[in-house]
């Protein structure tokens, strides 16, 4: 099963359900597809035939985070935005926790923002000596990004 999105691509091969972000080209940042990654229609914690999940990215960049270029364009309506954006990897945080298969994280470099959270909320995460981690939002003085603790 292949769930091809232009911004995650994922699959499911011999058990392993493959999340691979796929924006190299803009540091990978989420946005409203990321409800779309896990394979079996979002319901991969209900997926039988899958015995592990691996979260990883192509590029870079692990992820930079929220989509900023998307949040420049829709300006007008920006806290609709941030709270939409919000759920959604709230969301996809509940479905990790309630898989039955493990979630292992591959985090090759830089990974910041509501990414950082997404990839504490794995069970495994296995990360590159050179990788760094940013809670953007720390540093300008304001609450931490998607309730990082």
């Amino acid at each position: 099963m292949t769930t091809p999105t232009r911004s995650f691509l994922c699959d499911i091969v011999d058990g392993l359900a493959r999340i691979v972000f796929n924006r190299p080209d803009r540091g990978n940042p989420v946005n409203r597809v990321l409800p779309r990654i896990q394979p079996c229609d979002g319901r991969t914690e209900e997926c039988e035939d899958v015995r592990a999940v691996l979260i990883s990215a192509r590029g870079k960049m692990f992820s930079v985070g929220g989509d900023i270029a998307a949040f420049e364009r829709q300006s007008d309506s920006l806290p609709s935005l941030v709270k939409h954006w919000t759920e959604d990897l709230r969301t996809v945080i509940v479905r990790m926790k309630q898989m039955r298969a493990p979630v292992v994280v591959a985090v090759h470099s830089h990974v910041a923002g509501g990414s950082v959270s997404l990839a504490a909320a794995a069970d495994i995460v296995v990360m590159a000596k050179s990788a760094r981690i940013t809670a953007a939002f720390t540093k300008i003085g304001f609450s931490p990004d998607t309730a990082q603790t």
